[in-house]
Parts: structure tokens; C-alpha cells; sequence
């Protein structure tokens, strides 16, 4: 692997890789632009071969692997001190043939199934934005799932819309708050939360990224100092998309999930966003029952997860 030393070299590489190999199979969805993070940050890696051409982002505990290669070729000898992980996103009506077609494919070429993601909607109803983040109290009603993971539980209301001062939070009859993620502290607390949650394929370095960036957001819900569940999101033009959702085990069981859900909801719904969005995993029945509950559904689209341990 040789390091991407610039965005212009990314997108050379990925221009001259189509020209030579033609007609291309690729899972890589994104501009160009979307490596730039990584080139910053020396995280992204390139090897080119005559069968096209391999982009590695480092993500710590593994590399993540984009390819614009000949469909009819195998991919070039793979090198790695750690696994490499490839995610195939079926778009909308992909029929389970086309799905099972795709997983032959990686399987002839060492990969092994690891998981599936089911990707959930929530449509925001006019008029549905709740009141800006006060000092109002929040009723949390008690239920019974686990938020373990990513969350779950059924609670109540909302956090703020922007990113003014924290001196705007909700309060829950819990004692919890609920606010904005802006100083250095609590967004150390968070990230701690969050990749205490992780499972091997999630992303722990973009973590400590999301919190410089002007799109990403996060709230937390807090009892004084101390964090108990974080939720980062991302408003895009039209849509907001949840990352990440994560309740310390002390806190579970007990409406945070949902409180910290429906924040995310009131913040896109504020912002004049008409659509929330989140991947979950399959084996992820409390975070399914949660969405659900909140009424987001499944839509006919996932993301397979491949690995390949020996390299």
C-alpha cells in the first residue's frame, strides 16, 4: 500500500483507473471529495494493478476497502497487517439473486459474510417540530428493551435545532439534560461512550472527527457532568441521517434511548429537514424495536458487510 499524498492524486487515480480498465465493478459510492478527510489525516492508502485499482482507508482496528475493478477479474494480492473489510450497498429492488450473485463473488475471492444492515426511514410531518430546547421538563415513560448498541426504548421529547449556547437543554424527570455536544470534556465523553459500543466493523476514528466538521452534530443526554447517551447525526440538504446512538448500561432500560431519538427527530424537523435515516444491524433487535416504535420502517435497500481476516 502507498499512501494518497493529495485530493488531485485521489482523483487521478480514480480517473485513470476507469480509462484502463473500461467497464468497471465498484462499491465505492462516494465523490472524491469524500477521501478528503482521510487524505488529511494520512489515513488514506492506494495500490493499483492492471485489473484496476484498490483504496484503503485506515479505521484503526481494520482497513476499509474501495475498488474500481474489472468485473471479471480477481482482486490483486491484498497485503494487510490487519482485516479488510468491503461493504456491497444494494440499491433499491436489488432481488435476493442479485444479492446472493454479489456474495459469490466476494466468497471467490476470500471474503466471508460478516453482517447485514437494513437501512430505516422516518418521513417528518409538517408541523411536527416540537418547541425549542428550554427548561422544560420531560415526561419519560418506562419500558422494558435494552439499548444496547445502538439503543432502544420508548420515552419523550426533544433537544435544540442549532448550535446556540448550552445554557439550552431539556430536563427530564430523571434529572437527566438533554444538549448540544460543543465543549472539549463532553466530547470526550462521548466518543468514550460510543466506541465502548462499537462492534469491530463500526468506525472508531471518525468519531473524533465529526465534532470539527460543520455538518455533524451530536447531543447528549447528562446527569451534572457525567454522560450517560450521545447520538450523532448529520443534517443534509434535504434529509437528516443518524450515525450513531449509544445509552451506558447503568442508564438502560429507563427512556433515554428514546428521549435521545426523538432529539435527533425535533432537531431535523426544526432545521426544515422531511426525512430521518439510519442503517441497523439485523442482530440489532433492540435498536429495530426502538425505530420502529418511532416510526421509522425498512426500506427495500441494505449494506452487506464483507471480511477478509488473512491477508
Amino acid at each position: 500500500m502507498r499512501p494518497v499524498s493529495d485530493p488531485a492524486m485521489c482523483r487521478d487515480l480514480i480517473g485513470e483507473a476507469r480509462k484502463r480498465v473500461g467497464t468497471v465493478r465498484s462499491n465505492c459510492f462516494a465523490m472524491a471529495a469524500s477521501f478528503d478527510p482521510f487524505i488529511e489525516e494520512g489515513r488514506l492508502y492506494y495500490e493499483e494493478s492492471p485489473e484496476g485499482l484498490c483504496l484503503f482507508t485506515d479505521e484503526g482496528r481494520y482497513f476499509q476497502l474501495y475498488y474500481f475493478l474489472n468485473p471479471a477479474s480477481d482482486f490483486p494480492r491484498i497485503r494487510a497487517e490487519k482485516p479488510v473489510l468491503i461493504e456491497e450497498t444494494n440499491a433499491r429492488g436489488a432481488r435476493d439473486e442479485e444479492i446472493a450473485r454479489a456474495a459469490g463473488w466476494y466468497g471467490a475471492r476470500g471474503f466471508q459474510f460478516f453482517k447485514r444492515n437494513g437501512y430505516y426511514t422516518c418521513t417528518l410531518k409538517p408541523g411536527e417540530t416540537e418547541r425549542p430546547c428550554g427548561t422544560e421538563r420531560i415526561p419519560v415513560r418506562r419500558e422494558k428493551d435494552d439499548d444496547s448498541g445502538r439503543p432502544a426504548d420508548e420515552s419523550a421529547e426533544p433537544p435544540s435545532e442549532n448550535r446556540r449556547a448550552e445554557s439550552e437543554t431539556a430536563h427530564s424527570e430523571e434529572g437527566w439534560t438533554l444538549r448540544e455536544v460543543r465543549d472539549p470534556e463532553t466530547a470526550e465523553q462521548v466518543i468514550t461512550l460510543w466506541e465502548a459500543s462499537l462492534d469491530p466493523t463500526d468506525i472508531p476514528l471518525a468519531h473524533r472527527r465529526f465534532i470539527r466538521s460543520g455538518t455533524d452534530r451530536a447531543l447528549c443526554a447528562a446527569d451534572g457532568t457525567r454522560v450517560l447517551g450521545a447520538v450523532w447525526y448529520r443534517l443534509g440538504r434535504n434529509t437528516c441521517e443518524e450515525r450513531h446512538l449509544a445509552v451506558h448500561p447503568d442508564a438502560r432500560r429507563r427512556g433515554l434511548g428514546t428521549l435521545l431519538l426523538r432529539g435527533v427527530m425535533n432537531a431535523a424537523a426544526a432545521a426544515g429537514k422531511t426525512l430521518v435515516n439510519t442503517w441497523i444491524s439485523d442482530t440489532n433487535a433492540a435498536s429495530i424495536a426502538l425505530h420502529t416504535r418511532a416510526g421509522f420502517r425498512e426500506q427495500p435497500r441494505n449494506c452487506i458487510q464483507y471480511i477478509l481476516k488473512e491477508t
